[in-house]
């Protein structure tokens, strides 16, 4: 019952959705899927936890919450937890370095400074042969930038980074992420048709991940309701 409670009254709070646009919300059906609420360790319901980009727990909610409570963990949980002047200081000192520049431009995307992440970033993405930089730098660096540009309302300039991240990494490990998000900004340009096809490659590639469930809950957004 208060799981009902939370998605009509505190998820549509205004304090709640000014905060979740940097968020992939993942809803799971513990009867289903027994073994995702053994791994995270959820026994009462609601629980909800809050991951970062690597799968690891940064806190959790058991219990209901109204908005301006939920607001408030949300705002915590948003905070960079790492200290951006200190990176910008390494970033500085070892400028040849792309691993300090990365975590610099990580770090930035994470606390909102998206053209200051976007400036960070857009050298680190440029292909290796140019930069000299290692691929695992550059494709993260790829992917992050396009999530800046997007992040950023730069709708167009974000479809033109993850298409390039899908064309040069097409075995990379977050491919599946640059797809739905290619998706996301077509949406976000008026182009659903474009969208459709990746959602469902996105859906059939990654049936069991979060990529793989936003998928299917795009899609659903996008299909005309029955007998429409």
């Amino acid at each position: 019952g208060w799981c009902k409670v939370l998605d009509r009254r505190t998820y549509t709070d205004p304090s709640v959705e000014q905060l979740t646009d940097r968020l992939i919300p993942v809803k799971v059906n513990t009867d289903l899927n027994p073994a995702l609420a053994r791994l995270y360790n959820v026994g009462g319901l609601p629980t909800v936890v809050f991951l970062d980009r690597n799968a690891q727990e940064i806190t959790r909610i058991v219990g209901y919450k109204d908005g301006p409570a939920f607001a408030t963990i949300l705002r915590e949980v948003l905070t960079p937890k790492d200290n951006v002047g200190l990176l910008q200081a390494a970033a500085q000192t070892a400028p040849a370095d792309p691993e300090a520049a990365y975590r610099l431009g990580d770090s930035l995307l994470g606390a909102a400074l998206y053209d200051d992440a976007i400036h960070v970033l857009a050298p680190l993405a440029a292909p290796a042969g140019k930069a000299g930089m290692a691929d695992p730098v550059t494709a993260d660096a790829a992917l992050d930038l396009g999530h800046a540009f997007y992040l950023n309302t730069q709708y167009d300039k974000a479809a033109t980074a993850y298409a390039d991240f899908a064309r040069r990494f097409p075995k990379h490990a977050r491919l599946a992420e640059a797809q739905l998000y290619l998706a996301h900004a077509y949406v976000a340009l008026g182009r659903g048709k474009d969208a459709m096809p990746l959602y469902r490659k996105v859906r059939k590639s990654a049936p069991g991940a979060w990529q793989g469930h936003e998928a299917v809950r795009s899609l659903e957004g996008l299909s005309p309701p029955a007998g429409g």
